[in-house]
This record gives C-alpha cells, sequence and structure tokens, in this order.
C-alpha cells in the first residue's frame, strides 16, 4: 500500500478531512464509559461472531452451488468454507 500524504489529498477534488463524532443517545453517563482496551475487545468479539455468522452462510450458500471452496483467515484459524465436512473447521 502506498502511503498518500495530506497535500495529495488536499489537492484532489471535493476531498473533505472532516472527522464528525456521533453521540449515542443510549449511553446516559459519558463520563462513565468503559477503557477504550474493553470497548475494543467488545468489538473485536462482536465482529468475530458475525464472521463466524458469515462463514456459516458462506458454507450454506457453497453447498448448493459449484463453487470451490475457499479459505477464510482468522485470527485464530483458517476456516475451510465449503469443502464437504470440513465447514468452519
Amino acid at each position: 500500500m502506498e502511503a498518500v500524504y495530506y497535500d495529495e489529498l488536499n489537492a484532489r477534488d471535493k476531498v473533505s478531512l472532516d472527522i464528525t463524532w456521533l453521540r449515542d443517545e443510549s449511553i446516559e453517563d459519558m463520563d462513565n464509559l468503559p477503557a477504550p482496551e474493553i470497548i475494543a475487545r467488545e468489538i473485536v468479539e462482536d465482529l468475530t461472531a458475525a464472521l463466524v455468522e458469515f462463514e456459516a452462510v458462506a458454507a450454506a450458500l457453497r453447498r448448493s452451488s459449484c463453487l470451490p471452496p475457499i479459505e477464510v483467515a482468522t485470527s485464530r484459524r483458517v476456516a475451510h468454507i465449503g469443502a464437504a465436512g470440513n465447514e468452519g473447521q
């Protein structure tokens, strides 16, 4: 991946480097949020759970099509999706 510098970005048409933070209105006490490492860990857990669900969908789609199996690398393992009898292993 090539580095892109601020001057290059700024020279592009319709560039905006503004970052807008969205406030979560469901959080009642913004001063007592969990530590960033806890929030990051929860995000990783949510994404990992989502990946497992997508692996199951891909395996089901594979069983109903004639595509070859694919491998999905995760932080803990490589999932063989669509290989007969090896889904999620």
